[in-house]
């Protein structure tokens, strides 16, 4: 189903200026000495004219100050006046409600974007030319929209795996209890977490001298790391729906094959950062996490990988 709609002219000012033209011909013509003695009807044909005249020569002097910046164009459209405007016209077309439109423009009144109807996706064009809006909304056909649902996903182009290994300053800091890895620490660097932060975390660390967050999930439980990517994303969605995935990259550490992953989110108003290596093969699976604000992630990122390169998966 297409809706096709011719335009809008909202401009007042022209007809209020023809108006103007109009009364001062007849005021010239009436009030002139030479129509003294004429007909009120000749001095009625001729201010008739006479107003005509200064209507044309009003509505140039008009765009003229417009086109020099002197006055606001009164034919220029806001995008959110845009959208309203599709958005009613939409709905007088279709008789249903329009859930949500939203237009972008790439270049002066050239606009373009989606409109939501129940569980269709229109897409919409609309053109400004003098004050008037024609636009086009097109059904948009074999569309999977539910992606939108989920957290959003910026991806990286694909990029060779990069190989890491431990710090040779570190130091063999934690066995895990089934002796699935190791991890290994710069001494003084990281420190016990008092309280459990992280439900079903094994292990967690503070960094002693910045404000940095760790810890290490793992299952005996064989998987997939697109199951784990799905959980990670599944409980990211449930703190802040409109988190993101900044990047996305396989990396090599200590010999193992893991998905790296960068996330942003907000909890309670504050955002945050986290750098997330995520491993499973036939007899484990396994996360390991690192959170940090977003105000000092670029500051942070180099001991964020430092705890992440410290683990080895036997």
């Amino acid at each position: 189903m297409n809706f096709r709609k011719g335009h809008m002219d909202y401009s007042m000012l022209q007809y209020i200026l023809a108006i103007i033209g109009f009364i001062l011909g007849l005021i010239l013509v009436f009030r002139h000495p030479s129509t003294r003695g004429k007909s009120i009807i000749f001095k009625c044909i001729v201010g008739l004219f006479a107003g005509l005249g200064f209507c044309v020569l009003l509505n140039l002097a008009r765009e003229g100050a417009e086109y020099a910046g002197i006055l606001d164009d009164s034919r220029k459209m806001t995008r959110e006046e845009v959208e309203q405007y599709v958005k009613d016209q939409l709905e007088a077309e279709s008789h249903r409600t329009v859930d949500s439109i939203r237009l972008s423009s790439s270049k002066p009144d050239d606009y373009s974007g989606e409109a939501k109807i129940g569980s269709s996706t229109y897409s919409i064009s609309a053109v400004i030319k003098k004050g008037k809006v024609n636009w086009v909304a097109n059904k948009l056909q074999d569309r999977e929209h539910s992606e939108k649902k989920i957290v959003e996903e910026i991806k990286t182009q694909p990029i060779p795996t990069v190989e890491y290994s431990i710090d040779s300053k570190s130091k063999l800091a934690y066995t895990s209890k089934h002796d699935l890895f190791l991890l290994y620490l710069q001494p003084d660097s990281w420190k016990k977490s008092s309280e459990v932060q992280t439900e079903d975390a094994e292990i967690e660390y503070n960094h002693t001298k910045n404000d940095i967050y760790a810890c290490v999930i793992q299952q005996r439980i064989g998987g997939t790391t697109k199951h784990l990517k799905n959980n990670v994303i599944a409980r990211l969605r449930k703190q802040d729906p409109k988190a993101t995935i900044s990047s996305e990259e396989a990396r090599k550490i200590n010999g193992k094959d893991v998905l790296c992953l960068t996330m942003l989110f907000t909890v309670e108003g504050v955002g945050m950062a986290s750098i997330v290596y995520l491993y499973a093969d036939a007899k484990c699976m396994i996360q390991s996490f690192t959170f940090t604000g977003q105000n000092i992630f670029g500051e942070m990122k180099p001991e964020m990988e430092s705890f992440l390169n410290g683990i080895l998966i036997k």
